[in-house]
C-alpha cells in the first residue's frame, strides 16, 4: 500500500506542535501554583490576599454564570442593594467570565472554586498566548516563554490577584497576535480571530476596552505610518472594520450602563478620583512583600501589599532585556529570524510605543506639576471617565516589557549561537536569563484568606434559600461616623471602620450566592442614594420608623446577627427586638435570629401634599436654586423606590402675562417620609431674564408627583448674594417646638425650620455640584449640633436651605439629623452660617430627650 510521506510529515507536524502546547500549558500551570502558593491548597475554599474584592468578584461571575443561562433579561438586575436597579452596572459585569466559569459553576455551586478557576486559567492562557506572539514574531520559543512568564506572573499582575477584573487578560496577546498576523500576511480567518478576541478581552472588564482600543491604536498608528500600497490601506480598514464590528455587540451590555450614568448623581470617576489612584514615580519603585528577592529590600523600594494600586516596579532583568531587545541590531552576520526585516520594523516598535503610552497614562491626569494632556483628552473625549485608577494601565507597560524582553532573549541567544562560541552556550546563556527572570519575579506564600463553602456556610443562608421571592436585610451594619449632612442626594456613607464594614457587606453578598434573595445589602464600586440612606436609617433599628421603612420596601424577613451587638447591649437589644410591633421571631439560627415583618399599609401619592419654594428674586445673570417642599399628609409612611429623576416645566411670564421664558429642570422623588414628615426636592433654573417682575407657572407632567401644577412670583432685580455680601442676618425658629422624646437614639429624626432672612444679601443654597467643590463660598446652611449643657457631644450637622432666599422672604427647612448612639437629654441648637464669612443671626433650639427602655 502506498505511503503518503506528505501526509505523514503533516501529521508528526501537528504532533509535535501539540506537545509543544502541552508542555508550555504545563509549565505555565506550575509557574501559576508556585507564585501564588499556597492558594492551591485552598482551591476551593480561600481567597488570596483578602477577603473584600475576591468575594464581590466571585459574586459577580458566580451571577452571571447563574442568570446568563436562567434569565439574561435580568443580568443587571442582581440580588444586592435592594431597591436599586441596574446594580451589576455598579461594577464590572465579567460576562466573559462568567460564561467561562459557568460549567463549573453549575456543576460545583462554588464560587471561590470557580473564582480561583479563573484566577489559574487566566495565568495559563495568558502565558500561552504571549508565548505563541513571540514565537510569531521572534521565532524563539524561549523568549515565547520569559515573555509569557512575565506578561502571566509579574509582580504587579501578582498585585492584582484580588482584582481580577485587572488580573485576567488571557486574550489581549492573542488579539495582538492575530492583528499581526492580518496585518502581515490578511486572511480573513486572522481578521474573524483578531475580532473575536479584542470582543472576548473587552468583555472581561470595561478597563480592557481602553486597554484594547488603545493597543489597536498604536499598531494601526504604526502600521499606517509605513503603508503605501492599497492592499496595506485595506487591511487597516478591515482592522477598523472588526473593532466597530466588535464595539457593537457590547451595545446591550454598555446600555445600563449608560442608563445608570443617566440617573444617579456621581456616577462618573472624576479627575480627582483619577488624581487619588495615579502612578507616581515612587511606584515604580515599590514592591511586593511576598517578592523572594526584594522582600528584605530597603531604600530605595517601598512595599504595597496584593490589592496594591502601586507595585509596579518590573524588576531589572525585565529592563535588562527589554533594553537588550530594542538596543541590539542587525549586523552582517545575523542570520536569525528576530533580526528580519519585517519583525524588526513592524514587529518590535508598536509595543515599545505601547509600552510608552501605557506609561504616560498610568500617571492619571496630572504630571507633576503639569497637566498630562493625552490623559486629559481621552477623559474629556469618554474614554477613560469609568477608570478610577489609572495606575491600572500598568498593564500596557507589562505587556510591552514582556515582548520586548522576549526580542532581547532571542537576539542575545541568536548572538551567542556562533561557529567561534562553544557548543550549547547559547542553551546556557537563555536558560541562564530564564532562571534570573523567574528568582526576581518569584512571589511565595502568599496570604490567603479561608472562606466558608457549601456546608461550612452559616445555615441560616441554606434555610433561607428554601424561602421563595423574598426580600432581606441584614442587620445589624458596622457602626456609622458623621455624614454631615443627611438632607442631600448625596448623602456620604462613613463607616467607623472602612475595612470592617465593606469587609462584612462583601462578606453577605457572598453567602447571598447561596440562596440569591434580594438584600438591601451589598458593596460594590457605586453606592446609590437608596443604599447609603437605608443604611443610615437602619442604624436605629428596631425604632418604628426603621420597621415603617422596612415594610414600605416590601423586606419579609430581618436577619440579626448578634456576634455584631456588643457585649453590653446584648440585653438592650434583646428587649428591643421582642417588643416592637410589626416584629416576629421566626426561628434563631447559631448566631443569627430571623425576624418577619407584618405587612404594613403605605401612603398614597395623592395624600402627599407639595409646594413650590422659590427665591422672591434673583439677581440678574444667577441661576436660581428652588425646590419643591413635599409633606406627606396621611397617616401611614410613604417610600418610593423610583431613581428616575422627574421633570418639571417652568413658564415665566412678565406682567401682561405673555411668555417670557420657559425653563426645564430634574429632581429625585421623594424616597421615604414618615407620617406628617416633609422632605425638600432641590432643583437648579437659569431662566435668563432680563430686570421685572414675573410670574411662574410649574408643571410637573409625570411620575409620583405628576398632574401638579404649582405657581409662584419671581423678581429679577440687583441685589447683593451671600458670595460678596452687604449685611446677614436672619431670624430661625424650629417648626413645631416643644420637647422631642425618642425610645432609643441612632438613626436619622426629621426636623423642620423657619427661616427668614433679616438682612439686604441674597442667600445663596447651593451651587452646582462640581463648582460647590472647587469653592463652596458664599453657600449658607444651618449648622446643628447636639449639647449636653453648653458641651458639644456628637457630631455637627448641616442642613440644606430649600431654595435661595431673597432678603425679606420667609422659608421653611425641613431636614434630618442624626440622633446619638446615648441615653440623655440633648439640646439641639441651629444657626445659620456662610461659607467663608462664618456664622450669623439667631439660634434655634428643640430639646430631644433620647430614653431607651428599662432593662
Amino acid at each position: 500500500m502506498a505511503v503518503d510521506k506528505g501526509r505523514l510529515l503533516r501529521l508528526r507536524l501537528s504532533s509535535s506542535r501539540w506537545t509543544e502546547l502541552a508542555v508550555v500549558i504545563l509549565a505555565f500551570l506550575v509557574c501559576a501554583v508556585i507564585f501564588t502558593w499556597p492558594l492551591a491548597l485552598h482551591f476551593n475554599d480561600g481567597v488570596a490576599g483578602d477577603a473584600g474584592d475576591p468575594l464581590l468578584n466571585a459574586w459577580i461571575v458566580s451571577w452571571d454564570a447563574r442568570t446568563l443561562f436562567t434569565h439574561p433579561g435580568g443580568l443587571f438586575q442582581a440580588n444586592m442593594m435592594y431597591p436599586s436597579r441596574d446594580v451589576l452596572a455598579y461594577s464590572e459585569h465579567m460576562v466573559v467570565m462568567g460564561l467561562m466559569a459557568a460549567p463549573l459553576y453549575h456543576l460545583t455551586h462554588n464560587p471561590v472554586l470557580c473564582y480561583n478557576f479563573l484566577l489559574f486559567l487566566g495565568v495559563v492562557l495568558s502565558g500561552l498566548g504571549c508565548y505563541l506572539l513571540l514565537v510569531e514574531l521572534t521565532a524563539s520559543r524561549w523568549a515565547g516563554f520569559v515573555g509569557g512568564l512575565f506578561f502571566a506572573l509579574s509582580p504587579y499582575k501578582i498585585s492584582k490577584l484580588t482584582h481580577i477584573h485587572v488580573f485576567f487578560a488571557p486574550f489581549l496577546p492573542f488579539m495582538c497576535l492575530y492583528l499581526y498576523r492580518f496585518l502581515k500576511r490578511g486572511g480573513a480567518r486572522n481578521a474573524v480571530l483578531f475580532g473575536l478576541f479584542f470582543l472576548l478581552q473587552a468583555l472581561c472588564s470595561w478597563h480592557y476596552l481602553a486597554f484594547c482600543l488603545l493597543t489597536v491604536g498604536v499598531f494601526l498608528l504604526w502600521q499606517a505610518l509605513f503603508s503605501r500600497a492599497g492592499w496595506e490601506w485595506a487591511r487597516l480598514g478591515v482592522s477598523l472594520l472588526a473593532v466597530f464590528l466588535a464595539l457593537l455587540c457590547m451595545i446591550p451590555l454598555a446600555l445600563p450602563y449608560l442608563r445608570a450614568n443617566r440617573r444617579l448623581p456621581g456616577f462618573v470617576r472624576t479627575i480627582s478620583d483619577a488624581e487619588a489612584f495615579a502612578a507616581n514615580k515612587e511606584d515604580y519603585l515599590t514592591v511586593l512583600p511576598q517578592d523572594l528577592l526584594y522582600a528584605e529590600a530597603g531604600t530605595p523600594f517601598h512595599k504595597g501589599g496584593i490589592g496594591s494600586e502601586r507595585v509596579l516596579y518590573p524588576g531589572l532583568v525585565i529592563l535588562f532585556l527589554a533594553l537588550a531587545g530594542v538596543l541590539l541590531q542587525k549586523k552582517k552576520e545575523d542570520s536569525a529570524p528576530v533580526f528580519g526585516d519585517y519583525p524588526r520594523k513592524m514587529g518590535m516598535p508598536p509595543f515599545l510605543l505601547l509600552g510608552a503610552v501605557g506609561l504616560l497614562m498610568s500617571f492619571g491626569p496630572r504630571l507633576g506639576r503639569v497637566d498630562n494632556v493625552p490623559y486629559q483628552l481621552l477623559y474629556r473625549a469618554g474614554l477613560v471617565r469609568f477608570i478610577r485608577a489609572p495606575a491600572r494601565f500598568n498593564v500596557l507597560v507589562v505587556l510591552s516589557l514582556a515582548v520586548l524582553g522576549g526580542f532581547g532573549v532571542a537576539k542575545l541567544s541568536a548572538r551567542t549561537r556562533s561557529p567561534r562560541s562553544p557548543a550549547g552556550s547559547d542553551r546556557l546563556v537563555t536558560l541562564g536569563m530564564c532562571a534570573l527572570l523567574f528568582m526576581e519575579t518569584l512571589t511565595f506564600n502568599l496570604p490567603v484568606v479561608r472562606v466558608p463553602t457549601g456546608d461550612g456556610v452559616p445555615e441560616v443562608y441554606r434555610w433561607l434559600g428554601q424561602q421563595g421571592e423574598v426580600k432581606i436585610v441584614e442587620l445589624p451594619t458596622c457602626p456609622l461616623k458623621g455624614a454631615v449632612r443627611y438632607d442631600r442626594d448625596n448623602l456620604d456613607l462613613r463607616p467607623e471602620n472602612d475595612f470592617d464594614f465593606y469587609s462584612y457587606q462583601t462578606r453577605l453578598i457572598y453567602y447571598s450566592t447561596y440562596h440569591w434573595k434580594k438584600t438591601v445589602n451589598g458593596f460594590s464600586g457605586y453606592f446609590p442614594y437608596f443604599y447609603k440612606r437605608i443604611l443610615t436609617e437602619a442604624q436605629g433599628f428596631p425604632s418604628p420608623r426603621t420597621v415603617d421603612l422596612f415594610r414600605g420596601l416590601g423586606i419579609r424577613y430581618v436577619i440579626w446577627n448578634w456576634d455584631l451587638v456588643p457585649v453590653e447591649r446584648k440585653d438592650e437589644f434583646n428587649l428591643r427586638l421582642f417588643s416592637s410591633p410589626g416584629l416576629r421571631l421566626v426561628g434563631d439560627f447559631g448566631p443569627y435570629s430571623v425576624f418577619e415583618l407584618e405587612e404594613g399599609r403605605a401612603a398614597r401619592g395623592e395624600e402627599l401634599g407639595v409646594e413650590l419654594e422659590m427665591p422672591e428674586s434673583v439677581p440678574p445673570g444667577r441661576s436660581a436654586q428652588c425646590g419643591l417642599l413635599v409633606r406627606n399628609r396621611g397617616a401611614n409612611p410613604w417610600v418610593c423606590a423610583e431613581e428616575e429623576r422627574q421633570r418639571i416645566t417652568l413658564r415665566f411670564l412678565d406682567r401682561e402675562g405673555n411668555p417670557a421664558a420657559v425653563a426645564e429642570a430634574e429632581f429625585r422623588p421623594p424616597f421615604f417620609l414618615a407620617a406628617g414628615e416633609s422632605t425638600l426636592l432641590p432643583f437648579r433654573v437659569n431662566p435668563g431674564l432680563p430686570p421685572g417682575e414675573y410670574e411662574m407657572e410649574a408643571d410637573i407632567p409625570e411620575g409620583v408627583l405628576g398632574g401638579r401644577g404649582l405657581r409662584g412670583r419671581m423678581r429679577v432685580a440687583d441685589t447683593p448674594a451671600s458670595d460678596a455680601p452687604s449685611s446677614l442676618d436672619a431670624g430661625l425658629r424650629v417648626v413645631g417646638g416643644g420637647k422631642v422624646v425618642l425610645d432609643w437614639g441612632d438613626g436619622l429624626l426629621p426636623l423642620q425650620f423657619a427661616i427668614r432672612n433679616r438682612g439686604d444679601t441674597w442667600m445663596i443654597s447651593g451651587k452646582e455640584e462640581e463648582e460647590e467643590k472647587r469653592d463652596a463660598t458664599g453657600v449658607v446652611f444651618l449648622s446643628i449640633k447636639w449639647k449636653m449643657g453648653e458641651e458639644t457631644v456628637w457630631e455637627t450637622q448641616m442642613g440644606t436651605l430649600p431654595c435661595d432666599v431673597a432678603p425679606g422672604q420667609e422659608v421653611l427647612l425641613p431636614t434630618l439629623v442624626r440622633v446619638p448612639q446615648v441615653r440623655g437629654e440633648f439640646r439641639v441648637v441651629a444657626r445659620l452660617s456662610c461659607v467663608g464669612y462664618g456664622p450669623f443671626g439667631e439660634e434655634a433650639s428643640v430639646d430631644v430627650v433620647v430614653e431607651g427602655q428599662e432593662l
